[in-house]
């Protein structure tokens, strides 16, 4: 894949290498959440609800706005819009 050069503060996770597993995706969401000024168990407990694919999607609906999800993924891709 090839994109454009994005500015160093971009958080990126690429969810085809080691940082995109579901263990590290809920540290991540947990320590976000705290950071936001939310509380994590709810949205822990929605990001294991189902499988990765919820897990992917519930992580993009709370934090898309500060992690950019990076995937060659067709069907991550698909439901990441």
């Amino acid at each position: 894949m090839i994109r454009a050069k994005t500015p160093a503060s971009d958080f990126i996770v690429n969810l085809d290498g080691p940082h995109g597993n579901a263990n590290y995706l809920l540290s991540l969401a947990k320590e976000l959440a705290h950071f936001n000024g939310q509380k994590a168990s709810p949205i822990l407990n929605q990001m294991q609800a189902r499988g990765y694919d919820n897990l992917i999607e519930v992580f993009d609906s709370h934090f898309g706005d500060q992690v950019i999800l990076e995937t060659s993924n067709e069907n991550l891709l698909s439901k990441i819009s």
